[in-house]
């Protein structure tokens, strides 16, 4: 596809970086629930041996914490992918 005008470039540019950010943000998203599905594994474990897994219980809350940022941002690059600039 040619694109003749500078304000062309620019659009596929931009929406280009959009694309590469959300590509991000979904992988940020993928290792951080592997990492809460490892947390839990660790809890179950350290609670059957006998430990207090209260210190992983509170990596826990973070690490849900963040995912719930991690997708929120995410919903705000798809507002903008799908913002009438795009």
């Amino acid at each position: 596809m040619m694109y003749n005008d500078k304000k062309s470039m620019e659009h596929m540019f931009n929406q280009s970086m959009v694309k590469r950010h959300l590509a991000q943000a979904n992988q940020h998203i993928v290792d951080a629930e592997k990492r809460i599905a490892k947390q839990e594994s660790l809890i179950v474990t350290i609670s059957a041996r006998g430990h207090d897994a209260g210190n992983a219980e509170t990596v826990l809350t973070v690490l849900l914490s963040s995912l719930e940022a991690m997708r929120y941002h995410r919903e705000i690059i798809l507002s903008e992918l799908n913002s009438e600039k795009f």
